[in-house]
């Protein structure tokens, strides 16, 4: 069986978001601020799928897109900001944002009244749509947008695969992460048939640091703490540290993947300072299956998936790291009461 078709239980959805396509004509499309490679991925996919449906997609972000992701076809044509948003769009296309919100300034320049096709696999996502197409067990949008292709019956091009191959391969940690299923390997392996070099794609995305970037990630790896059980990770990166490296903050996001990556922690937290006037903290998580990340960051009006989620959260970063913490030792004393009470039920 083909992986377009293999355990889809939502054609009914799908069907109703390619009936809003061939609908309109013109359409916004954007994600999240400080977009990742899901997100960018499925954005310029949707826009070349568009492309071949006759229609036109106009991709905007808050922020425009990391540079490691310019190799991409057609990323030159993402917007930067609200400036960027003109003339008159059919419906909105939001992909890989668990909220309206998540979109910051793009957000606030919509137009009154627009249609909005809300397409994400994040389980916290608030079905902000007029048309919700939502798959939390989905590896990432761009497996779910490979479908939409399927259901299209617009034959796969190298245009619109690239970008599904980055979203797939990012969003599943290069399928290290749970997120990977069989079906993963089998819409990748159908992709990789389209003129796709892995290793070309790879020295692009996780091949090109630069030496301020990896003296940073030094620095980084110095402040890196544990809990007294060693259960718990947590290192902060200041504004001050990527100024004094030359270094984006944006460019530090993943490095809660190297706190994750110490034996023995359950819970790895990252807390990045940003360039705020009243101060804020990005705060990210990443956990293992004895515990639900995406539960800790709604405490803090965040969100995501159940071993990767995150937050942006008002304050210092002594402030803010005091309060998450505590918070995350609460929720792991509450997930081993809740193993020691399942252990008693089956004694008993």
């Amino acid at each position: 069986m083909s992986a377009r078709t293999t355990g889809d239980n939502h054609v009914a959805t799908i069907r109703q978001v390619l009936k809003e396509l061939r609908k309109g004509r013109r359409f916004l499309i954007t994600t999240h601020v400080r977009c990742d490679g899901d997100a960018i991925g499925s954005e310029l996919a949707l826009m070349h799928l568009l492309a071949r449906l006759g229609k036109e997609g106009h991709p905007v972000n808050d922020g425009g897109i990391p540079p490691e992701y310019f190799f991409l076809p057609g990323a030159n044509r993402i917007g930067k900001g609200p400036e960027d948003i003109r003339g008159k769009y059919d419906a909105l296309i939001v992909v890989d944002s668990g909220s309206i919100e998540r979109l910051e300034r793009i957000k606030t320049a919509l137009p009154p009244g627009l249609k909005i096709i809300n397409i994400d696999h994040h389980k916290s996502n608030e079905r902000f749509g007029d048309v919700n197409w939502v798959e939390p067990h989905s590896s990432s949008v761009g497996e779910m947008l490979f479908r939409l292709v399927g259901e299209a019956d617009v034959p796969m091009e190298r245009n619109i695969a690239l970008p599904l191959y980055v979203s797939i391969i990012t969003d599943t940690g290069r399928f290290s992460h749970s997120n990977t299923k069989r079906s993963t390997h089998q819409v990748v392996a159908e992709l990789l048939q389209h003129g796709i070099d892995p290793g070309a794609v790879t020295r692009n995305l996780f091949g090109n640091r630069t030496l301020p970037e990896l003296r940073l990630a030094a620095d980084f790896c110095t402040r890196i703490q544990v809990s007294r059980d060693g259960r718990v990770g947590w290192a902060a990166i200041t504004i001050d540290m990527c100024r004094h490296w030359n270094v984006q903050p944006m460019l530090a996001q993943e490095y809660v993947d190297m706190i994750k990556s110490l034996r023995g922690v359950d819970v790895a937290v990252l807390f990045l300072e940003m360039e705020s006037p009243e101060g804020r903290v990005k705060v990210s998580f990443r956990g293992e299956s004895c515990v639900d990340v995406s539960s800790l960051a709604k405490v803090f009006s965040g969100g995501g998936h159940s071993r990767a989620a995150g937050c942006v959260v008002q304050g210092t970063i002594d402030q803010v790291e005091k309060r998450v913490l505590a918070e995350t030792r609460r929720l792991l004393e509450a997930a081993a009461n809740g193993r020691k009470r399942t252990r008693a039920r089956v004694t008993v």
